[in-house]
């Protein structure tokens, strides 16, 4: 069974200058998703302190990135349920 921490972290006033960040702990990597509130969501893997990959999911509108954000991103996803 594997076990995962995940932290949940929105910093700012969301609907202007918001920064929404997840971050998903297993034992071999750190997954950390954030969202700035624009048409981009950053992903960023990590062993440790090396950065394995680093990849950006563009959207046409800033709605459609908020929805995948928080549909997508879901802490419950990584963990399969």
């Amino acid at each position: 069974m594997n076990t995962f921490l995940i932290f949940i972290t929105i910093t700012g006033n969301r609907k202007k200058e918001g920064k929404m960040t997840r971050h998903i702990f297993s034992p071999d990597y750190y997954d950390c998703y954030e969202y700035h509130g624009n048409t981009t969501i950053e992903l960023t893997r990590k062993q440790g302190e090396v950065i394995v990959w680093r990849d950006w999911i563009t959207f046409d509108t800033v709605e459609e990135a908020a929805v995948y954000f928080n549909e997508h991103c879901s802490a419950y996803e990584s963990l399969g349920i």
